[in-house]
């Protein structure tokens, strides 16, 4: 009997403890990032910079990412921070490319990009917007870190007017679309000429494409885009994302539910057990 007893306190405590761990995976967005601290990604846009390892409070937290690469998300705690952008390989007190100290706040997407040449290297802080969007909308971004091409408009082919106007360098601008396929020309402000085309996009909703504009229009690399899309919260009108899977043989509601109950009656027991034999 005092073995069944301390059988139910132990699968109690186990089955409660499992619920408070699936709780804590569970405190994780649907796209896998946590619900506190903020979120950082590096892109690398300066032509004729080497490739970069990016070190945040003496940490590195990018590590060789090459010219007209996006890394991952990686999670940092929200507040300022020291960011030194080194040569990829450098000792980590190798005097910095580029240092800045910058600001992030709790719960928040951000992307550091590195723009301009690299004599005149600065470091963009672009919050990334990854609220929900509209229900059948894609949300569209493009940034122009093109050293020496000129302000740029955005034009879906085949429509008379252009949907981002006068970009112009180290400049973003955010735009919503319909879901679908669309054919894109980038074209130098206030013209019919092409510097570069995007065909054949298949815009979804529920996701945010962020475009840079990278390269060179005279010289090499050449000018291209490169496109840094990210999924959204979810569209509005459509249901929530479903959390992330947690590996729990039961649900979370349940294991707790289970556990209680096993702890109760384990200490009913006792009781009983406790009372027989004093009586």
């Amino acid at each position: 009997m005092k073995s069944l007893v301390r059988l139910t306190v132990v699968l109690g405590i186990i089955l409660i403890v499992s619920q408070l761990l699936v709780q804590a995976e569970l405190s994780v967005l649907a796209d896998g990032t946590a619900t506190d601290g903020a979120n950082l990604r590096f892109v690398h846009t300066s032509p004729d910079a080497p490739s970069a390892d990016v070190y945040i409070d003496n940490d590195r937290y990018f590590a060789n990412v090459a010219f007209g690469s996006v890394s991952n998300y990686v999670r940092l705690t929200s507040g300022n921070h020291l960011i030194r952008v080194l040569p990829a390989g450098s000792a980590p007190n190798t005097p910095p490319v580029k240092e800045v100290q910058l600001s992030f706040d709790n719960d928040r997407f951000y992307t550091l990009v590195a723009v301009d040449r690299l004599a005149q290297l600065e470091l963009l802080r672009i919050e990334d917007n990854n609220s929900p969007t509209a229900q059948d909308k894609a949300r569209v971004s493009f940034t122009h870190t093109s050293p020496g091409a000129p302000n740029v408009d955005i034009c879906v082919v085949g429509h008379n007017s252009c949907f981002i106007t006068n970009l112009t360098f180290k400049a973003s601008n955010i735009a919503d679309f319909d879901a679908g396929a669309y054919n894109i020309d980038i074209r130098p402000a206030g013209t019919p000429n092409v510097i570069v085309n995007i065909p054949n996009t298949n815009f979804q909703d529920g996701t945010a494409y962020a475009y840079y504009i990278v390269g060179l229009v005279n010289g090499e690399p050449r000018v291209r885009v490169i496109n840094a899309s990210f999924k959204t919260r979810g569209a509005i009108g459509h249901p929530p994302p479903r959390p992330p899977g947690t590996g729990a043989i039961l649900a979370p509601e349940v294991a707790f539910g289970l556990g209680t109950v096993l702890l109760l009656i384990g200490g009913m027991v006792w009781g009983v057990r406790r009372y027989t034999y004093n009586y």
